[in-house]
């Protein structure tokens, strides 16, 4: 018995051991975040002498504005806000910058997926005669080489004083390598003085990061969960139009998967690289596009900001049949010419959403051209962003998973940029066309080696009473959760359902208390959960009901590349309910309160439901559990809340 006790003692400190120690290999990923604050002096006084050098040098030229200031102004919610201003940029490719320098910023807050305007303001500078301007901030030249078709723009910060909100939301810019030609800049060709630029500009986003995480309430990383040529990678983003009165939904598919990706002997190589679009619509059918050409997609690495140009117009090739063979891959486009420019693609900047889909129908065939029964999708539209994720008043919007999304812990990356917003534009599918006026409109991203091995989600955004077109009375409910991979081979369930109500978010995640699921097969979804921790304490109730078959839609896979891999409908009834919660010191347990909302119910049938991996075969019920140390570590800014 002595030496059984001996060896269960032992055992136990040796799981104790290892416990500690991967705490503190995970203390010591926080205390990079915060390296930067040490250096901050140090940079400071870097970034005088830049300063004091480009001056010097400037002092004997002429600046001009490569950007022309916006005529109109709009009365925002929280004062008057612009969205990031575009100018042209060279399509030569000798002179595109590099990602670094097209879309970077000197704050990581002072672009943001979340700015709020009308497509008036979508302006570029249209002075033919300065053929040579040089952005000193910015420290890059440019040369208008445009002859009034070939609009090729390039982002610029917008001031963040004037912003909707305050900061972005996180993970909102890309996350792979891109292999975009407008990435390929060959620094020999750079001037001294670009040089110069370039340093002042790095060094004046690397001050600005530092401030960021000395005035944040939590550090969040902008660094890429993808720099590995040889893993499989996929990056992805979904956005959701509801048409009420029509009962139509429409969902836009975008994806990227192995850009810049290596051949190698345990690899696929290039074998599932793709660039593709999937666009759902009226009656659950669905339309794909996809090319394996990568490098026609780009993306910003600061903003929600991308695009893919399938292929060009015949006047837009032609105007730019002069320049180099990857002039007609573009990276941004005006968008008041995107449909002269572009025969068939896409593309997404903070506040506007246009694309020109020439594909097939994806239920039959594959995804590449030629490959099923043509079908067609036109769409346009202006966002106006309401809540990001998290309260709206907040400094800091909210990582969906945490904080520690920041870096390679979960597999895959998930993250819902906009909970609710209002888009007016119109739609076009397979030639029957939908305008469209200040309708709900939801925004969300995927990123990582593939999807869950099993998933499920229900979104909705578009209750009764709920559908305000200014946006003063707004409701908005995401549930959702999977079977996710973690540090050391292991995997965990989760879920969550998360609330915004008039700008007040409720998240019920597994770090901030408990939740349980029960999905079937197909057809019903019921989520509970129960929030203990942080600002405010409440319980959530949700049920979902199906009766549609729905469509079998594609997701990146880790063998197959985009496969079918789930089902969806946008036919489903939502039905949620919201209450506070009490301590009850005599049953010493949390207890139901008040109700703030009973029982609301979606617009019929205007609810989006989906299940994902598998098998589904019985019904899924389960209960989150996070594993120890990660929720001890995601948790501890709710913590400090209290």
């Amino acid at each position: 018995m002595q030496r059984i006790s001996s060896s269960l003692s032992s055992s136990s400190s040796w799981t104790l051991q290892v416990s500690v120690t991967l705490s503190y290999l995970l203390l010591i990923l926080l205390l990079l975040q915060l390296l930067p604050i040490a250096t901050l002096a140090f940079s400071v006084g870097i970034q005088t002498t830049v300063d004091n050098v480009l001056v010097t040098d400037s002092t004997s030229r002429s600046i001009r504005s490569i950007c022309s200031s916006s005529s109109g102004t709009n009365v925002m919610r929280r004062g008057a806000s612009s969205i990031p201003t575009y100018s042209k940029v060279p399509t030569s490719r000798t002179t595109i910058q590099s990602s670094s320098r097209l879309f970077d910023s000197s704050s990581a807050s002072s672009t943001t997926d979340l700015s709020m305007n009308s497509s008036t303001n979508y302006n570029h500078n249209h002075n033919s005669n300065n053929n040579n301007t040089r952005d000193l901030e910015k420290g890059e030249e440019r040369k208008d080489v445009s002859n009034g078709k070939h609009h090729v723009l390039s982002l610029q910060d917008d001031d963040a004083k004037k912003r909707a909100y305050r900061q972005q939301t996180p993970h909102s810019g890309r996350h792979f390598l891109p292999s975009h030609p407008a990435y390929h800049f060959n620094s020999s060709t750079r001037s001294n003085e670009t040089k110069k630029g370039t340093l002042r500009q790095r060094i004046s986003k690397f001050k600005q990061q530092s401030k960021n995480l000395i005035l944040s309430k939590l550090p969040i990383s902008r660094r890429h969960a993808y720099r590995n040529k040889h893993k499989r990678f996929m990056e992805g983003w979904y956005y959701r139009i509801t048409l009420p009165e029509e009962n139509v939904s429409f969902a836009f598919i975008f994806s990227i998967e192995d850009p810049n990706y290596k051949k190698t002997k345990k690899s696929h190589g290039n074998l599932l690289s793709l660039a593709a679009v999937q666009v759902m619509g009226p009656n659950d059918e669905y339309v794909v596009q996809a090319d394996k050409d990568h490098s026609k997609f780009w993306a910003s690495d600061t903003q929600q900001a991308f695009g893919c140009t399938f292929e060009s117009s015949s006047a837009s090739s032609s105007s730019a049949s002069s320049s180099s063979s990857s002039s007609s891959l573009h990276p941004v486009i005006d968008p008041e010419h995107f449909h002269t420019t572009v025969h068939t693609g896409f593309q997404m900047l903070p506040t506007r959403l246009q694309g020109k889909v020439n594909g097939h129908d994806g239920s039959l065939g594959g995804v590449l051209k030629g490959q099923g029964i043509p079908r067609t999708c036109e769409f346009d539209m202006t966002i106006r962003p309401l809540s990001g994720w998290g309260n709206d008043q907040d400094d800091n919007q909210k990582s969906t998973a945490g904080w520690l999304a920041s870096f390679s812990v979960f597999e895959p990356h998930w993250q819902i940029t906009l909970a609710d917003a209002r888009a007016t534009g119109y739609a076009t599918w397979n030639g029957k066309r939908y305008d469209f006026k200040n309708v709900p409109f939801y925004a969300e991203k995927n990123w990582g080696g593939a999807f869950p091995s099993k998933w499920y989600w229900v979104q909705c955004n578009s209750f009764e009473g709920f559908t305000c077109p200014e946006g003063s009375c707004r409701l908005s409910l995401t549930a959702g959760g999977g079977i996710r991979k973690i540090p050391f081979g292991k995997t965990e369930e989760l879920g969550m359902v998360c609330v915004h109500l008039n700008g007040v978010f409720y998240e019920a995640v597994p770090w901030t208390g408990e939740m349980e699921w029960n999905v079937d097969p197909w057809g019903s979804w019921s989520f509970s959960a129960k929030c203990t921790s942080g600002e405010r304490l409440f319980e959530v109730e949700v049920m979902a009901k199906c009766e549609e078959e729905g469509v079998v839609l594609r997701a990146p896979t880790p063998d197959l590349g985009l496969a079918y891999f789930c089902r969806d409908s946008f036919y489903a009834n939502v039905e949620l309910s919201l209450y506070e919660i009490d301590w009850d010191k005599d049953q010493r347990k949390y207890v139901r309160g008040n109700a703030i909302l009973d029982k609301v119910k979606s617009i019929a049938r205007t609810g989006a439901v989906e299940i994902g991996g598998g098998p589904y075969w019985n019904p899924w019920k389960g209960k989150s559990k996070m594993k120890e140390p990660l929720k001890t570590l995601v948790k501890l800014p709710y913590m400090l809340q209290k």
